[in-house]
């Protein structure tokens, strides 16, 4: 493995220095103004100058709020020739977007990006970001994440996690067709291929997007056809397909669906360096392991609208998908203790194949009274899933205990699985406005979940007579029931920029476990009481302040309740606990936001607390051949603490715009485990700071750097362990250029450094990608582009994951360099741009 030496660095960063540079002169070159308005230092002359006649016309202000929506107007900022909307919103203040395309803004996640309202190629964020350029913007709106459906409801609810970006195209861009068409290829068989046309027709739309390819996303435009960036693992290949179609049949109907095929294979190199705690010590479990998959993927979903009038409204949301996967593993695993004896080894080859499938229904109806003041509302959901698959397990295994004979099993046998469920959720709520701002509001939901999970497992004969031989001690038929009813009153106030309400409540909850093959049946059945506090304010136009209480269960999954092993690795076996309860986890939140519209200047401060009842944690425990047997149990003392601030500003000068960003986050988690029956708290400290800056000259030049640095402190209760402390580093430098017309170049430098990775992995690593592109064509619809992947040929993929009972570093295999030649075509024909 490569060792990190800082002269690595040199060469790209060298080669970003001299793009830097010929930036600079070529934009001096196309546009002298700019060296002018460096340069000269002399005081102007009064002078007598006689006017012409001028016109002066007004536009909007860059950025308004509206209750609580932020609006952007698009057309105050310059963009390239070919930007997309995601270069659009790297431009806007509070807006991140990271290497992986996650969105965020002010410091909270963009769950989904609509157009027009409505939902754009489903209801995720890269169809949007990727693919629609962003001249075709008008505005661009960042709400809360909610639906038309909470119009008809009268309660105050709890503060968003997540938001909505809503784009609204230009009135003269809803109309005609939209297009782009790639085709690539280079060294080492790398290929991609994407198409995509749109059709806009006013209140219809419909569209088809599809990708094949097996390189970097960053060798696309439009949707990636792969996850292969820094500090992802694995090589993939991946097809997808997508439909698309919105139709507004009346100002009362509304159809919106789309479908959605996903096809990846999946190769795998992966590295595992894992020290289990242990009250006297530790173990060392080192892993190697190969695998391939293969997943495939249908989706299907419709929303259909009908509002009748102004008083009501019907919602019918019916959704499929089906999953067919297949896997095969090999792996070699070997476990030493604390003065490097090894203690046994298991070579094993696993093999799986099988599908899942599931069907949604929701259903929901709201109305409201003649005089606005009392609302009902009636939603279910129906939940149907199953999933079957059949799974071959070979392992030669081998003990060794000092002062005794050696040992060694094989295990050879194949599995049997058949998963189901149901479930019910309904609800009903109903709220009343009492006048002078007060509210009441009365709820009730009632979950109800069904699960069976069949497991028969065979061992081989041997003799060609194949896997005929039941092993009981591996099989499993189980019946799990949860219903939980959830009563609550609101009382609330409601005036101009202030709401507050108070909520108490009741989660009643009833489990009931059917082991068949023990004949057991066991039942736990638990009542909590449920306050919650909701208090919104909202500074007119200037930001808002908000502040929530709330509680929340959550239910053990199947394989957490199944009492079987899994003989899917012989030296780590997992299994469940049929006794376990539901958890329940009290939430804190609060969250601030403030803008200087004139200024430029967003900031942000979020904040939560939680803490859990019957939290449901890892078990571990290690026989004196070093296997470690894992289960699950319930524990009260774990808790959570986030905080999170940023700012960013905007500054404007002679064509040259430049947005510097800071965040900061800091985080005091306590988590509980048991390893050897004894129980072991875990307090982890971690502390982020992170600095950003985008730096746009006209259209001629974006810049992006950016750097993060994380630093970790955890301790352990047990006095045996340890205390870890490490840092981690990440640093990026984005690059688009165009010195003169149609000529396009882009590079990025992304470099991350962890401390804890041990000296023989790879602890850090520089990824360089670069490409040069030229559009043909009068309107520059043709592009043809060569690009190149990782020149210092670095990539790696390296985590560190730190839990109560281990720590571990994993280190696979990633996607390396090679060259990229690739043709493009957009066509818009919306609007003007016919």
């Amino acid at each position: 493995m490569k060792t990190f030496h800082p002269q690595a660095l040199r060469l790209p960063l060298f080669c970003i220095f001299l793009l830097l540079l010929f930036s600079l002169s070529a934009l001096a070159q196309q546009d002298p103004t700019l060296k002018d308005s460096l340069q000269r230092k002399d005081v102007k002359k009064d002078k007598t100058v006689d006017l012409e006649e001028v016109q002066i016309t007004t536009r909007r202000p860059p950025f308004v709020m509206r209750k609580d929506t932020m609006e952007f107007d698009a057309a105050s900022i310059k963009m390239m020739p070919q930007s997309m909307v995601q270069d659009l919103l790297k431009r806007l203040p509070g807006v991140r977007i990271d290497a992986s395309g996650n969105i965020t803004v002010n410091g909270k996640k963009v769950s989904k990006i609509q157009v027009d309202g409505r939902d754009f190629f489903g209801s995720g964020t890269d169809a949007a970001t990727k693919n629609l350029p962003a001249s075709i913007v008008d505005k661009v709106q960042v709400t809360k994440y909610k639906n038309k459906d909470r119009e008809f409801s009268q309660l105050v609810r709890p503060p968003e996690d997540e938001v909505v970006i809503n784009l609204t195209l230009k009135a003269d861009q809803n109309k005609g067709l939209l297009g782009d068409v790639q085709a690539g290829y280079g060294s080492k068989e790398r290929y991609l291929g994407t198409g995509m046309i749109h059709a806009f027709q006013g209140k219809t739309r419909m569209g088809v997007y599809g990708a094949a390819g097996n390189g970097s996303p960053e060798m696309s435009s439009g949707m990636a056809v792969m996850i292969s960036g820094p500090g992802s693992g694995g090589i993939s290949e991946s097809r997808n397909l997508m439909a698309n179609f919105n139709e507004e049949l009346s100002s009362k109907l509304t159809i919106d669906g789309n479908y959605g095929y996903d096809q990846q294979h999946n190769t795998v190199d992966r590295l595992t360096d894992r020290f289990n705690f242990l009250d006297n010590g530790g173990l060392s479990y080192i892993e190697q392991q190969k695998s391939i998959s293969d997943n495939k993927g249908h989706r299907m979903m419709a929303n259909i609208a009908y509002t009748p009038d102004t008083l009501s409204n019907w919602r019918i949301m019916p959704s499929f998908s089906y999953s067919p996967f297949k896997n095969e593993e090999n792996r070699f695993a070997t476990s030493s203790d604390a003065n490097g004896l090894v203690l046994n080894t298991a070579d094993s080859r696993n093999r799986t194949d099988g599908n899942r499938w599931s069907m949604q229904q929701y259903f929901m109806y709201n109305r409201k009274s003649k005089d606005g003041k009392t609302s009902m509302k009636l939603n279910w959901m129906l939940n149907l899933q199953n999933g079957t698959g059949t799974q071959f397990n070979h392992s030669d295994n081998h003990f060794f205990s000092p002062g005794a004979a050696d040992s060694s099993n094989i295990i050879d046998q194949v599995n049997y699985t058949k998963d189901r469920g149901v479930g019910n959720t309904v609800g009903l709520e109903l709220s009343r406005n009492l006048g002078a701002g007060f509210l009441i509001g009365l709820q009730y939901n009632l979950n109800q979940q069904s699960n069976s999970s069949r497991k028969s497992a065979f061992r081989n004969a041997g003799g060609g007579l194949g896997y005929v031989i039941p092993d009981s001690l591996f099989s499993n038929d189980s019946r799990n029931t949860n219903i939980m009813h959830q009563p609550l009153l609101q009382l609330a106030y409601r005036r101009k920029q202030l709401e507050i309400a108070l909520n108490g409540g009741m989660s009643i909850i009833h489990q009931r476990n059917r082991l068949l093959l023990r004949d057991t049946v066991i039942r736990v059945d638990q009542r909590q009481f449920s306050p919650n506090l909701n208090v919104n304010y909202n500074f007119h136009d200037r930001g808002s302040l908000s502040f929530g209480y709330n509680i929340s269960p959550s239910a053990p999954s199947p394989d957490q309740l199944a009492p079987v092993a899994d003989p899917s690795n012989p030296l780590l076996v997992v299994i469940g606990n049929p006794s376990l309860k539901t958890s329940l986890t009290h939430s804190l939140q609060a969250s601030y936001n403030h803008f200087v519209p004139k200024k430029g200047i967003s900031t942000y401060l979020n904040g939560s607390l939680s803490f859990d009842k019957n939290r449901i944690v890892t078990d571990a425990t290690y026989d004196t051949l070093g296997r470690q047997i894992q289960s699950f149990r319930n524990v009260d003392g774990s808790r959570r603490m986030q905080l999170d601030a940023g700012i960013q500003s905007s500054h404007r000068l002679a064509g040259l715009t430049i947005q510097p960003g800071l965040s900061l986050s800091a985080s005091n988690n306590r988590d509980v485990g048991f390893i050897n029956s004894q129980r072991n708290e875990t307090l982890q400290q971690q502390y982020g700071l992170s600095l950003s800056c985008s730096i746009d000259y006209k259209e001629y030049l974006t810049l992006s750097p950016s750097a993060s640095l994380n630093f970790n402190n955890t301790g352990y209760s047990l006095n045996e362990l340890n205390d870890l402390s490490y840092h981690s580093s990440n640093y990026r430098m984005s690059m688009k250029l165009q010195p003169v017309r149609r000529l396009e170049l882009n590079a990025s430098y992304y470099y991350q450094y962890n401390s804890q990775i041990p000296e023989d992995f790879q602890r850090s690593s520089q990824l360089l990608n670069a490409s040069i592109g030229y559009r043909f064509l009068k309107k520059e619809q043709l592009n043809f582009r060569v690009a190149v992947n990782d020149l210092l040929n670095n990539n790696v993929s390296s985590t560190t994951t730190i839990m109560s009972s281990y720590r571990e570093n994993v280190q696979s295999n990633a996607l390396k360099r090679y060259v990229l030649f690739v043709l493009q075509y957009k066509f818009n024909a919306l609007g003007a741009g016919v």
